[in-house]
């Protein structure tokens, strides 16, 4: 019985497989191949891989049925039955559509026949797409999502362009874009297909076509199934609810440590980092319990995925080489030299960026890409200068300045990271334009821009106009109501003390 429950199922797979998967992907040999009846096809020939074939060689110890797939080529009008193993000894031509470059992706690495011999492995992927929904919830409920309507649809339409919503040999699971606050560089695609970038990545990004060749590259590893490989290979895995618990633990620690160490002196509200971010020692524990640390040889799969994606939507696959040049700047520039050197899951991000060719990175920076992007530069920004990272701080809102989209917070951190980073009159006076901008917009007006003008007149020794302005913060911070939260309390004790010192000087 049971093994006729398997063939059943299996027969009604192989019959949506057989409607809707047929390749058609064209190549010349680079060597020659001696196909399943011992007959040679030549070094040079032109080929075509038409489709799989599939038949049954037995069945496994528990009864269940076990299939092989072989391909068929055709060659000077001959078709041949050619092994996986023969597939390394064709060029493929540049695909035109991404169905032939996903079709190539998957041939090349053998993961619709992994597939097939394994099977659907419909119990695993019903657990994870449940601990999936377990991480969300937690995410949500610590405020680690950046949720902006516009942008989440803007993602998700790019990753549409990349590849279908779902697989179409009928592997559960569908793509969606999200986006995860936290200072680390990085995306991650989870079991059930869900990406997950990050906000920082975001801001280091500068073009449309670096965010096709992040997003093809994490479509990759679900594509070809990294995730569950790597989960059905793991030897020990903690319970769901035991793992669950204890990370729901690790989540409200770092949301209590993060609001115990931030004093919201800058903004009031959320734009002041009120939410929290996540830490990167929960994020990499969440990586591993979805099976996103992916071995060497699965990120170069990925990587030449992202190539070839990049090549059959008309772009440049220096693009993807332009985003992980710029990954390497970045790691350099924040003293995190261990990765940039090759580890157990990843190779070395150099010999990654020369394998794709090299690129000059610079080549790559869009305005439109930047607007639409412009408000995880703003998040990042603040994020930044609470780290005392005032530099990056500078970098992400200049980002906003050029792109003509920057708002009153983009020009007040501006100001700020002028009045941290320098002391000279001529950028003191340049912070002073950035704030009368701000001033000027009137697009979401901030009375900390009263504040922050006071202190750079202080800076230029303009005592009379620093009194005014913290005259008129003062009496902003008095009109907001009779029931004052700590923070505002603080503030006006504060700004009463400044504006009698001011007048003693």
């Amino acid at each position: 019985m049971k093994t006729s429950f398997f063939a059943i199922i299996f027969f009604l797979n192989l019959q949506l497989v057989n409607a809707q998967y047929v390749l058609n992907l064209g190549g010349k040999l680079k060597k020659d191949i001696i196909s399943t009846n011992s007959e040679r096809i030549s070094k040079g020939q032109d080929i075509t891989l038409t489709n799989y074939n599939i038949r049954s060689t037995g069945l496994d110890e528990s009864k269940n049925p076990i299939y092989h797939v072989s391909y068929a080529l055709v060659a000077s009008q001959k078709v041949f039955e050619i092994e996986q193993s023969d597939i390394e000894r064709i060029e493929f031509n540049q695909p035109s559509n991404t169905k032939d470059a996903w079709d190539i992706v998957s041939v090349k690495a053998g993961s619709f026949a992994y597939i097939l011999a394994k099977g659907m492995q419909f119990d695993t992927r019903a657990e994870m797409d449940d601990e999936c929904h377990d991480y969300f919830r937690q995410l949500e409920n610590g405020n680690y999502l950046f949720n902006d309507d516009y942008l989440e649809v803007y993602l998700q339409s790019i990753a549409l362009g990349i590849h279908s919503s779902t697989l179409s040999y009928g592997r559960p699971g569908n793509l969606a874009v999200k986006i995860l606050k936290t200072s680390d560089i990085n995306a991650f695609c989870m079991p059930n297909g869900t990406i997950l970038i990050t906000t920082e990545l975001l801001s280091t990004i500068n073009s449309e076509e670096e965010l096709i060749g992040i997003l093809a590259h994490e479509i990759a590893h679900f594509e070809l199934d990294h995730q569950i490989k790597n989960l059905i290979a793991q030897v020990e895995r903690k319970k769901r609810a035991d793992f669950w618990a204890g990370m729901a633990t690790a989540f409200a620690a770092a949301g209590e440590g993060y609001l115990a160490a931030k004093s919201d002196v800058y903004f009031g509200g959320s734009l002041t980092m009120a939410a929290s971010v996540l830490s990167t020692s929960i994020a990499y524990q969440i990586i591993d319990r979805m099976g996103a640390h992916y071995t060497i040889e699965q990120e170069k799969e990925a990587d030449e995925a992202a190539a070839i994606l990049l090549v059959s939507l008309g772009k440049e696959k220096s693009a993807y080489c332009a985003v992980l040049s710029r990954i390497r700047n970045y790691y350099f520039k924040q003293g995190e030299y261990a990765a940039l050197f090759a580890s157990k899951t990843h190779p070395d991000i150099t010999l990654r960026i020369n394998s794709l060719g090299g690129c000059n990175p610079d080549v790559y920076y869009n305005n439109d890409f930047l607007k639409k992007i412009s408000a995880v530069n703003t998040f990042n920004a603040i994020k930044e200068f609470n780290l005392l990272h005032y530099v990056r701080c500078n970098e992400l809102v200049e980002k906003n300045i050029k792109a003509q989209v920057a708002t009153e917070v983009d020009y007040i951190m501006k100001s700020k990271a002028l009045l941290t980073l320098f002391d000279t009159a001529e950028k003191m006076n340049e912070a002073l334009l950035y704030l009368n901008k701000a001033k000027s917009l009137n697009v979401n007006p901030y009375n900390s821009v009263y504040k922050e003008e006071a202190l750079v007149l202080l800076r230029l020794h303009k005592n009379a106009e620093a009194k005014q302005a913290f005259n008129i913060y003062l009496s902003n911070l008095e009109k907001s109501g009779s029931d004052k939260t700590q923070y505002l309390e603080n503030e006006i004790e504060w700004t009463k003390e400044m504006i009698y010192k001011v007048g003693q000087l």
